[in-house]
């Protein structure tokens, strides 16, 4: 019974994001372009959006950022310091924080030791 209710919210999830018709089968062009792509649906449906919108690049890396435990460094003294500062920041505020600390490091070019300078190491 618990299956079964797994798979009807999964297909429910895939209708709500336009990849399944009333039928149940996938829709063309979207559930087919989503099909494609090695993501869960709701990342797929944002890939397949931001290529529409011209900012593949951006939302590519904010997706993989999402798909790791975390993209800070966490100096082991400093963790606790790190868990506080990174547990403010509210959903909203952290995808922007996420795709601004992207776009500097490409954009600088220095990478990694930007961030590892903030901890003092």
């Amino acid at each position: 019974m618990r299956c079964r209710i797994t798979i009807i919210k999964s297909l429910e999830h895939l209708y709500v994001l336009g990849a399944l018709t009333d039928e149940g089968k996938l829709s063309d062009p979207l559930g087919l372009q989503m099909s494609r792509l090695p993501l869960e649906p709701l990342y797929a449906k944002a890939m397949i959006i931001s290529s529409v919108h011209k900012c593949s690049a951006e939302m590519l890396t904010l997706i993989a950022m999402l798909c790791v435990e975390s993209v800070f460094y966490q100096p082991r003294d400093k963790r606790n310091e790190v868990c506080t500062d990174i547990s403010i920041l509210s959903m909203p505020i952290m995808f922007y924080t996420l795709l601004v600390m992207s776009m500097f490091l490409h954009s600088s070019g220095e990478g990694c030791p930007t961030a590892v300078s903030m901890y003092g190491k």
